[in-house]
């Protein structure tokens, strides 16, 4: 499935969120710049207006609401220093996680995370960016 509008994706994610149980983790892939934070900013808005969302890329986890996290992996440099961040039990919890830069994640954790939807950004020009979406079980 593949959507060309960023309100219209953040609204299907929203609906999914809103629809299907207590327990969503979302891992999204994108070049630097691409608009993953963005993505989840829109995303949280329309699911929670009362969330005001920022960016993770220095705190690496935002805790948001009860059960609500956005996380960005980018400044790890090591598989290893995951442990310490308490991932295993957010993505076992009932959460909704929002996962940027996902390839950090150890196979170990990312089997852990199933089921997710794999959300992969590509940036076609400064304003035009399509937006695909893979369920992993």
């Amino acid at each position: 499935m593949k959507f060309n509008q960023l309100n219209e994706v953040s609204n299907h994610i929203a609906e999914i969120i809103k629809n299907g149980g207590s327990r969503h983790i979302f891992f999204i892939e994108g070049e630097m710049g691409a608009g993953k934070t963005t993505l989840v900013s829109q995303i949280l808005s329309k699911f929670d207006k009362k969330i005001a969302s920022s960016s993770p890329t220095f705190t690496i986890i935002n805790h948001y609401a009860d059960n609500i996290f956005h996380i960005d992996l980018y400044r790890i440099e090591k598989k290893s220093d995951l442990e310490f961040l308490g991932l295993r039990e957010i993505l076992t919890e009932p959460n909704i996680v929002f996962v940027e830069w996902p390839n950090m994640i150890s196979d170990e954790l990312e089997n852990i995370a199933r089921p997710y939807t794999k959300i992969k950004i590509e940036k076609i020009s400064d304003t035009e960016r399509t937006f695909g979406f893979e369920r992993i079980e």
